[in-house]
């Protein structure tokens, strides 16, 4: 059986994977003082 959506679309799943990855990354860049690099993980990402 084939899962009902094989490739993720961009539009439903946008917010969660940006969310997911921006959870694990920006916590983690949080710990230090540097409020560019969370602006930067997204424009990455995106």
């Amino acid at each position: 059986m084939e899962p009902p959506n094989p490739i993720p679309r961009p539009t439903p799943s946008f917010d969660g994977g940006i969310a997911r990855l921006i959870g694990d990354a920006v916590p983690r860049r949080l710990e230090a003082p540097t409020p560019a690099r969370g602006p930067n993980i997204v424009l990455i990402m995106l």
